[in-house]
């Protein structure tokens, strides 16, 4: 088990769903937490809930409100939650994201914009931050730079189907962030800084409540036999994954399954990795034959409507007639 006692553990998108879930175990296991999120509200009940449930009354459990995207905030977070704790983080986790389940022609260039900003740039910045913060601490005291660093993907990072067009490429730049990372690390100076890459299912959260009412049919129908965990159970496969020191980490066997078919040159976590691997292109295959292709024609994401002559969505003919002038 991961030692976190008396250590910062430092959480983007804490003040509800997953963050707060995996802030829940850091604090049972004795940890000075800093959970931060954009709203202010939130974040004050969801440390007011923490700190009832903290084993020593000396834990130190705080809030810094930012906009994780915007990297001037998170400098100035990561900074005020050093003063403050009083300690450098040790375990980071770039929980901070979002979707917007719908086909690509009813996205707009600002929904593909937003989607990056808050899932990818988040990351880049909790993680860029953060391994700074680590190894200025470690100089600081005159050790040697220690901790984790968790980027929260997705397993739909790891395999793109309709109506995540704007989500997955960001879930998958977090995975292709962490193997960069991961590599940098193994020598040096952050030798001693272990990356982690999470990449949970379905999880029953307020965010994906509101995914459900603009999802596309053909979306729900791909993910209806998908099985839907509380973040509490996403938080306890968080932990069992770091604390073996695992550097992707799923929640379901069909994650785990994706998991060891994409790990490209990712480490194995045991050796059953290779027949899962086998195991999950002879049913990617199946899926694809049976379920895969044909729902995509039973339920099509771009009707027969926008192949009209002449027909041009008002969201975006403003892009049509531009594209007209050039």
């Amino acid at each position: 088990m991961l030692d976190l006692k008396n250590k910062h553990v430092f959480i983007t998108g804490g003040s509800a769903g997953l963050g707060l879930a995996i802030a829940k175990v850091a604090v049972a296991r004795g940890a000075h937490v800093c959970l931060v999120a954009r709203r202010q509200g939130p974040l004050d009940a969801a440390v007011a809930d923490l700190k009832t449930t903290a084993p020593n009354a000396a834990q130190q459990i705080i809030a810094e409100p930012a906009d994780c995207a915007v990297t001037s905030d998170m400098e100035r977070a990561f900074a005020s939650a050093v003063t403050r704790i009083g300690l450098p983080p040790f375990l980071i986790v770039a929980n901070a994201g979002a979707s917007v389940p719908k086909g690509f022609l009813d996205l707009t260039p600002q929904d593909f914009q937003w989607q990056m900003n808050v899932n990818y740039m988040s990351a880049v910045n909790a993680s860029h931050i953060g391994l700074r913060a680590i190894l200025e601490g470690a100089r600081r005291a005159g050790t040697t730079a220690e901790g984790r660093i968790a980027l929260v993907s997705s397993v739909a990072g790891l395999i793109g189907f309709s109506g995540y067009a704007a989500y997955s490429p960001t879930k998958a730049a977090i995975i292709s962030l962490g193997q960069c990372l991961r590599h940098e690390v193994l020598g040096g100076a952050a030798r001693n800084v272990k990356i982690h890459v999470f990449l949970p299912g379905s999880m029953d959260t307020p965010g994906f409540e509101q995914e459900q009412k603009v999802k596309p049919e053909l979306t729900k129908q791909l993910e209806k036999d998908d099985p839907i965990l509380s973040p509490d159970e996403c938080a306890v496969h968080f932990f069992n994954g770091v604390d073996k020191g695992h550097f992707q980490i799923t929640t379901t066997f069909t994650g785990e399954l994706l998991r060891c078919a994409g790990r490209m040159h990712a480490p194995a976590n045991t050796f059953l990795d290779y027949f899962k691997a086998l195991m999950a292109l002879i049913g990617l295959l199946f899926w694809r034959r049976t379920e895969l292709d044909p729902f995509a024609e039973k339920y099509p994401m771009i009707p027969d409507s926008r192949a009209a002559v002449g027909a041009v969505d008002e969201e975006h003919a403003p892009l049509a007639e531009e594209s007209k002038d050039k």
